[in-house]
């Protein structure tokens, strides 16, 4: 038969001798059955690797072959969605929040499908609570079809306050004092929380420029370091920070008189010796305090470290 099962057998036949070099041709002369068909074989399977077989296989004519293709499609790796970008909000809380603790409800504009919309978001400060924590809520951002959702973050600002600065679990409180109480300091305060304080020195004793006192625990809360592997609280020694009142003798030129300062000068006598005889004499200037140079405790003594004993009166 000429077809054979959709195969044009003599039109392979011819295609096949063709492809035979001649040196081959020459070469199968005289060989037995057994030895040409082996030859013819691998002939023919060379030929249908390295030409065109779908005429063979009528595929020229629009038909199908019977066996499928032994190419494997690649899968096309799906895309991510876009991302919403995050929401980055900004919340001020006063000093005395961060003391006493307190809940806020932060108000945040989002984009949704069909604009935008304004979403509330209620935040936890724990008495303690630093400048700077971040509250996260996950997949917050908006909801836009094609897009997923970022994060909102809402962040802790902490205020400038009056009389008091923070320094992590203690607090400073600046007092300024004049020459009458050089011989004892006496004054109330009102703390964070709302208690008014009697703090003095000892009596008898004398404040030195610059020094610092401690009032133990009228600090900050201490707010307790968790052990995730047994949840069990990290022991601490205090629940509260300290106060530490930093004192500066402040006169003024206007406070004294003439009768005043020959008064001071017998009280205190100059002890220091007479300056040698100067090229030249020269008036200083006095430079106004900065009052943000807090930092330097080079002028500090140690000395007046000590905790400031008092009575305890509620407003």
């Amino acid at each position: 038969m000429e077809n054979f099962n959709g195969l044009d057998i003599f039109k392979m036949a011819e295609q096949i001798a063709s492809s035979i070099p001649d040196k081959d041709k020459k070469g199968m002369q005289g060989m037995n059955l057994e030895e040409l068909v082996s030859t013819v074989s691998g002939s023919v399977f060379k030929h249908m690797k390295n030409s065109d077989t779908s005429d063979l296989f009528g595929m020229g004519s629009g038909t199908e072959p019977e066996m499928g293709s032994s190419k494997k499609k690649k899968k096309k790796k799906k895309k991510k969605p876009k991302k919403i970008p995050d929401i980055l909000e900004e919340v001020s809380v006063s000093l005395e929040e961060l003391y006493l603790g307190c809940e806020k409800v932060v108000v945040i504009k989002r984009p949704k499908e069909d604009g935008t919309e304004k979403a509330k978001f209620t935040i936890t400060i724990e008495p303690g609570m630093e400048h700077g924590k971040v509250f996260t809520f996950e997949d917050e951002s908006g909801t836009v079809e094609g897009y997923r959702s970022g994060n909102v973050y809402i962040t802790l600002v902490e205020e400038d306050h009056e009389d008091f600065e923070r320094d992590d679990e203690d607090i400073w409180y600046d007092k300024n004092f004049n020459l009458s109480e050089l011989f004892g300091l006496n004054f109330n305060i009102t703390t964070l929380g709302g208690r008014v304080l009697n703090l003095k020195t000892t009596d008898g004793e004398i404040l030195q420029p610059n020094c610092v006192y401690r009032v133990e625990g009228e600090g900050m809360p201490r707010i307790r370091d968790i052990d995730l592997e047994d949840d069990t609280e990290t022991d601490i020694d205090a629940e509260y920070g300290d106060m530490y009142i930093r004192c500066t003798l402040k006169i003024e030129n206007h406070m004294l008189g003439d009768e005043d300062l020959d008064t001071l000068k017998r009280i205190f006598p100059n002890n220091q010796e007479e300056p040698d005889t100067a090229d030249e004499t020269l008036t200083m200037e006095m430079v106004p305090d900065d009052d943000d140079d807090d930092d330097d405790d080079d002028d500090e003594c140690d000395e007046c470290d000590t905790t400031i004993s008092g009575d305890e009166t509620d407003e």
